[in-house]
């Protein structure tokens, strides 16, 4: 399922709605121990979940960038800051065991790169339910990536700078 984008006062939201079909804790997990996140998200490190806390994005040539934690509810809501926007997991279980997975960004300034994080993150959200269903996946770019970046990048057209 795609995002949906929309404008929203001063900033543009993407937010992407998925079920996923195992037990919040198991979800809650992929998104918040290192272990876990790395499987499908590898250059993100945890350094201390609760607010305030770091996390890190390894840019692979030793250096990185730092985000806060803006908060932490398990096992229902994560946020952090990444650059001047801010990522918000949303969590809830449904009354068949399985998990809504809302993940939401809040973006300040909408630029030719945006489309690319999008379509990144459109991937992360495929890679977590395919690893809780026990399907391998690969390093680097899903194989519909570049689907993805053109979708997301006619859908933020008319939203750029």
């Amino acid at each position: 399922m795609y995002a949906t984008i929309k404008k929203q006062n001063e900033s543009t939201i993407a937010e992407f709605n998925r079920t996923i079909p195992h037990p919040i804790e198991s979800v809650w997990r992929m998104l918040t121990v290192n272990e876990q996140l790395q499987k499908w998200f590898p250059q993100l490190e945890i350094e201390q979940l609760r607010p305030d806390g770091k996390i890190r994005f390894d840019f692979g040539n030793g250096s990185y960038e730092e985000m806060t934690i803006l908060e932490v509810s398990e096992p229902t809501n994560f946020a952090f800051s990444w650059d001047k926007n801010t990522m918000r997991f949303e969590l809830s279980e449904k009354v068949d065991g399985q998990t809504a997975l809302k993940l939401s960004e809040d973006i300040i300034v909408v630029n030719p790169h945006t489309p690319r994080d999008i379509a990144g993150w459109h991937t992360c959200l495929d890679n977590i339910a395919a690893i809780l269903d026990g399907i391998p996946v690969k390093a680097g770019p899903a194989e519909n990536w570049d689907d993805l970046y053109q979708y997301y990048k006619k859908e933020f057209e008319p939203l750029s700078e």
